[in-house]
């Protein structure tokens, strides 16, 4: 259908029709204070939350196989870099922060039978999450919580959260510092110098706007400092994207990384 829409459309219709879809960034701020101020949301919004939570039920209910970002898709569709950190790993306990309402967990189920998942999530997330009261997956307000009972997570999961966080760095430190004998990172946009900006969603997605960093990869992960090792690095599902006033240009990646022994 796009291939047959995409021959019709004039090719500047075409265009406009594209970027009607896109993520779009712009600003470079001082400070987060200053792009959430100017984008007058954060992901802990009350609509955000209703918007995932009616979508988790879809999925719930089986009226929709998984959702992304709040959109319901009704096909199976594997991110296969998570699979493949799932067989390095081989977990038993999963640490996904910033998870929302169990994303990953939902998309993937058929994997991770028998494996505690546990999210780290807002106080709105963890409330509306443990309502959906699904065996094997929790909810929590902090990595403390999520670990109060000693546990070690076999495999942490950031996807699509890193750039979303005030301080991303402390969260990393913090999970290094738990012992997480892998992290698997998603959907994280990088750039030769990092930036603050505001990330508008296309109505699509509810045309919603947040603050977001556009992150440099040897500060963000000086945590690490030889105690894991990488096993491979992708560009992910977003790719390249412009970003605007000022322009310029950031890639979405994703990185596996293991303990080292």
């Amino acid at each position: 259908m796009k291939k047959i829409l995409k021959a019709l459309c004039p090719p500047v219709l075409w265009q406009w029709l594209r970027r009607s879809r896109e993520l779009r960034f712009y600003g470079d701020f001082p400070d987060w204070a200053a792009a959430a101020a100017a984008s007058g949301t954060t992901y802990a919004s009350p609509v955000i939350i209703e918007r995932a939570s009616r979508a988790a039920n879809e999925v719930v209910s089986g009226r929709a196989v998984f959702e992304r970002d709040t959109v319901c898709f009704s096909e199976a569709e594997y991110n296969f870099q998570f699979l493949a950190a799932l067989a390095t790993a081989r977990p038993e306990l999963v640490l996904d922060i910033g998870g929302g309402l169990g994303s990953m967990f939902f998309q993937h189920g058929k994997f991770l039978s028998h494996i505690d998942y546990r999210v780290v999530e807002q106080p709105g997330f963890v409330e509306a999450g443990n309502a959906l009261n699904i065996s094997g997956l929790r909810f929590f307000e902090t990595v403390a919580d999520a670990l109060a009972d000693g546990a070690v997570p076999d495999l942490a999961v950031f996807a699509s959260v890193l750039g979303y966080l005030e301080d991303p760095g402390r969260v990393l430190t913090e999970t290094v510092e738990r012992g997480a004998y892998a992290i698997f990172i998603d959907r994280t946009l990088f750039a030769p110098v990092a930036r603050i900006a505001v990330e508008k969603t296309p109505a699509s997605l509810g045309g919603i706007s947040y603050p977001v960093r556009i992150l440099v990869e040897e500060p963000l992960f000086a945590a690490f400092d030889r105690k894991y090792e990488r096993v491979f690095d992708f560009t992910a599902l977003e790719g390249r994207v412009r970003l605007h006033a000022p322009g310029g240009e950031a890639v979405s990646r994703g990185f596996l990384w293991k303990k080292v022994r």
